[in-house]
């Protein structure tokens, strides 16, 4: 990317596992093609839910 930035999203920020405010701008920015990656954030399977597939689905 030529003076850019690529972006990640967390793929439970597509679901409310959050907020409904994260939730939406996360979609915003998906929707503006500001969204370059979504990490599972799976880092630690005891306490982080993996949700690719779900966000995989509500994209």
């Amino acid at each position: 990317m030529k003076n850019g930035a690529a972006t990640q999203m967390t793929a439970a920020s597509f679901s409310r596992d959050f907020d409904e405010n994260i939730q939406n701008f996360t979609f915003d920015l998906a929707e503006s093609n500001l969204t370059h990656f979504i990490a599972s954030d799976a880092y630690n399977t005891t306490t982080c839910r993996f949700k690719m597939s779900e966000a995989y689905d509500l994209l």
